[in-house]
């Protein structure tokens, strides 16, 4: 996981790691529906916090937009290569 310097979401990190290790105990623990489903509501809405604090932080904004201006991209072959496979021999 990518480390961050904003300190709202290293909070927010730590409220989902929380979660996510609560869900997996109801999950493994046997749990009944209602508390495996009470954990898989309380996993989304942390990640609705995490994603809402991105939008809005201007640190995370500009953290976000660094790393897409530097993130490498691979693109598809055109449709005018053709990779055709021939017969051996």
């Amino acid at each position: 996981m990518l480390t961050s310097t904003c300190p709202r979401l290293n909070i927010l990190t730590d409220v989902f790691k929380t979660a996510y290790r609560r869900r997996n105990e109801a999950i493994s623990g046997y749990g009944n529906s209602f508390e495996i489903a009470k954990a898989e509501a309380n996993l989304t809405n942390t990640q609705k916090l995490i994603n809402d604090h991105r939008s809005a932080c201007p640190g995370c904004k500009a953290k976000e937009a660094a790393r897409e201006k530097t993130s490498l991209r691979i693109t598809p072959p055109s449709e005018k290569t053709s990779w055709k496979l021939g017969k051996a021999g």
